[in-house]
């Protein structure tokens, strides 16, 4: 199985705390969803929104039922994992899984900066999480 991912798993330092495989993976997009920033937290929330909106992020390929659990595990009962169809760079469909957050009364109105969490909120983010599974 697929899983599309748009907020702290794409980044190796945080997807290599929750599984033990080693998967490919390659930049993809999700149509039809916004990245939001959640009130008070590091981590973003994808939820469905209109045909134009789009998230770009990572999709690893071929995940393992254990890793999968461990996922599932990863992200609690604040999302909802769904299937979906993602555009790679070579505008094949394929369909993953993707997880959509649930609690739309924490959505901040502003998207999720991507290059905010890579400078700085990795760090704080690996501080709350980051032994996760060990």
């Amino acid at each position: 199985m697929h899983l599309f991912t748009y907020g702290s798993l794409m980044f190796p330092q945080v997807w290599t705390t929750v599984v033990r495989g080693e998967y490919k993976k390659q930049p993809a997009r999700l149509h039809g969803h916004q990245r939001r920033s959640i009130k008070g937290e590091t981590y973003p929330a994808a939820i469905a929104a209109s045909a134009t909106d789009f998230i770009d992020g990572q999709l690893y390929m071929n995940i393992n039922d254990e890793d999968m659990q461990r996922l599932d595990t990863f992200e609690g009962n604040d999302y909802e994992k769904i299937e979906a169809p993602v555009t790679l760079a070579d505008n094949k469909i394929v369909t993953a899984e993707v997880y959509l957050y649930c609690h739309h009364e924490r959505l901040a109105a502003q998207d999720w900066d991507v290059q905010w969490f890579e400078r700085e909120g990795i760090t704080l983010f690996l501080t709350q999480y980051g032994g996760f599974g060990r």
